[in-house]
């Protein structure tokens, strides 16, 4: 039997609906490092609520997809608009996108319709980073949206590999440019078993390379400078790194 929800259920979740899409949206950025020495620089954005700055994945567990659609919108329109206005001279800007997004029907219409309204068209310093939390069934659409965003040269990645099921995505994808890898298995480095995680990252790299051999590869939460070199040290293959060691979130916009 299925249960309906109460009035009182749903009166909530449209509140939580309207709060959502009326608070204001804060920009973070945070450095991204070639291990290679690249001196130019590329930025993740992260996107927090004006309210206590917290994180959108907070609320988004009580409102429906198409106001999550909405809040990855807000935050591009955001990000196109502070890049015209204030010129920031990256050489990357990478920006969080929920699946459902990507695979929304007027994806590719309502993001030309950003483009345009803000004369926007450095389009190879934009990447789209494909977030975790949620499974992927309709991947006709998602490789027909990646297909429109190399079409403009706008660069495509997969985080947190390979959690929340995105690893059976890994191989529907058509095309991917960078991958990340999963930040429990960094943590998991200062345990006593790091030669085991060690090898388990190992593997990791190998099978993203088995399917996207021309892929780069990204390790996160690199928190200490003794994580750092063991990487450096023991895993082969990683091109990028990220997180605190390296500098902490800065917020750009209110």
């Amino acid at each position: 039997m299925k249960l309906e929800k109460s009035p009182n259920q749903e009166m909530q979740k449209e509140l939580s609906t309207e709060l959502l899409l009326n608070w204001k949206v804060v920009l973070y950025k945070q450095k991204i490092l070639s291990i290679y020495g690249n001196t130019e620089e590329e930025i993740e954005i992260l996107s927090r609520l004006w309210d206590e700055r917290d994180s959108p994945d907070i609320h988004f567990n009580h409102v429906e997809e198409t106001t999550q659609l909405e809040f990855d919108f807000i935050v591009f329109r955001k990000v196109i608009a502070l890049y015209v206005e204030w010129h920031l001279e990256y050489n990357k800007i990478h920006v969080n996108i929920h699946p459902f997004t990507l695979i929304d029907e007027n994806f590719e219409n309502r993001l030309e319709w950003i483009f345009k309204a803000y004369n926007f068209n450095d389009f190879e310093k934009l990447s789209f980073e494909i977030l975790e939390e949620w499974r992927m069934d309709n991947i006709y659409s998602l490789n027909k949206n990646i297909n429109f965003l190399r079409r403009k040269r706008i660069e495509v990645w997969l985080d947190d590999f390979p959690n929340h099921n995105n690893a059976d995505l890994l191989p529907l994808i058509d095309n991917l440019d960078f991958v990340k890898i999963d930040k429990s298995f960094i943590l998991s480095l200062n345990d006593v078993n790091k030669d085991t995680i060690r090898d388990v990252i190992q593997q990791l790299v190998t099978d993203i390379n088995r399917f996207h051999p021309n892929v780069k590869i990204i390790i996160e939460w690199i928190e200490d400078l003794r994580c750092y070199n063991y990487i450096m040290s023991n895993i082969y293959w990683i091109d990028s790194v990220q997180w605190y060691l390296f500098g902490q979130p800065n917020e750009i916009g209110a």
